[in-house]
């Protein structure tokens, strides 16, 4: 008896410890729950990971000289392609307004149209390579290529006048009005005239080729290239060195403010660049770097605020094969920037001119035509 009653005793002793603990575990839970939300220790303090998912993000600041981020394309296109019958690589564009329009292809045809949807043609194949066009009335064009030579227009297109310039191939032209063209091509030489082309005076201003020319009032015109920004401000020529650096296409919304596009010629970077000249002024170490290895060919900027650019596919050094069109517009003066879906990305494009804000054509390879309508 005293054995099984000592075994009951400890049972008992057990159960009853076992029956505390029990209320205890239980008290303690009900404190737990009971904890403010202050007091509920946070997860992200303990070192274990949190994944937090939010949209992407389009409002990143434009870091200068760091790259600047483009945004995803809008779904919304507003770009749509023309039909021309004409199969080889479109230069140069040129509009005096938003309907009257000319395309420059290298073999010195052109194409035109009036009503800005249907094309025709205006001039057929030329004798020298032609690489720009520039256009200040619907009636009134010039288009400049190889041995100085000028082709010009005050019919319509309906005849076309050739007259040699200078001996240097010519690469750009821009017009600012029927009289006053300025002109640029290899050797950095640049000539301009102020009578509608029957005299130019002519000037050499490095040995590096120029690639791009703005006229944006009169006696202010500029000029890029290769290693090199000119200015002829007056009978006043002054240049900067931009050393590894090649602008392509250069557009003025004022006469104290123009945008170059371009990209380094050497392996450094072959992201497109941005530079400004403000009041006859660039900063050449200040930029604005795209972030894309496009080549960015040239630029139009119809008023203060509103910019595009024409790119393509690059190889190394932003040369070579590529296939790729892309367009670039900003919408504050060049501050930020973000592409625009187009129906055709696998060409290059090679020029863009905006009359409006609303209205822009670019052209490239393949007698392609882009036109850009965002009126209501």
């Amino acid at each position: 008896m005293k054995t099984a009653n000592m075994y009951r005793d400890r049972l008992t002793y057990v159960s009853f410890l076992f029956t505390f603990i029990t209320l205890l575990i239980l008290i303690g839970a009900g404190l737990a729950l009971a904890q403010s939300p202050e007091d509920t220790p946070d997860v992200r303090q303990t070192g274990t990971p949190v994944l937090i998912y939010l949209p992407l993000s389009v409002s990143a600041p434009t870091p200068t000289p760091s790259p600047t981020p483009t945004v995803t394309p809008t779904p919304v296109n507003l770009w749509n392609q023309q039909s021309v019958d004409f199969s080889e690589g479109f230069i140069s564009v040129s509009c005096a307004d938003t309907n009257n329009c000319y395309v420059l292809a290298k073999n010195g045809t052109i194409f035109k149209t009036t009503d800005g949807n249907n094309w025709k043609l205006s001039h057929g194949n030329g004798t020298v390579t032609y690489r720009g066009i520039s256009c200040p009335a619907s009636e009134i064009c010039f288009a400049v290529g190889d041995n100085g030579m000028v082709m010009s227009t005050n019919d319509g297109g309906s005849s076309w006048r050739l007259e040699s310039v200078i001996s240097k191939h010519l690469n750009a032209v821009d017009c600012l009005d029927q009289n006053n063209c300025f002109v640029v091509g290899d050797e950095s030489e640049l000539a301009w005239t102020t009578d509608g082309g029957q005299n130019w005076t002519s000037f050499r201003i490095g040995n590096t080729p120029l690639y791009s020319v703005a006229y944006p009032s009169s006696g202010v015109r500029y000029s890029v290239g290769l290693g090199r920004v000119a200015s002829a401000i007056g009978m006043s020529l002054n240049t900067i060195n931009t050393g590894h650096m090649i602008h392509n296409g250069i557009s003025c919304s004022s006469s104290n403010r123009c945008l170059m596009v371009g990209n380094y010629l050497y392996p450094e970077s072959e992201n497109g660049l941005i530079h400004a000249i403000n009041n006859n002024s660039v900063d050449i170490n200040n930029f604005t770097d795209l972030g894309t290895k496009d080549r960015l060919n040239d630029i139009s900027c119809p008023d203060l605020v509103n910019c595009f650019i024409a790119g393509a596919g690059a190889g190394k050094n932003g040369y070579g094969s590529g296939n790729r069109g892309s367009i670039f517009v900003s919408n504050d003066d060049g501050s930020t920037w973000q592409t625009e879906e187009i129906p055709v990305t696998t060409k290059n494009l090679n020029s863009i001119d905006c009359p409006t804000a609303q209205v822009c054509y670019t052209v490239g390879e393949g007698g392609l035509i882009l036109k850009r309508n965002s009126i209501n």
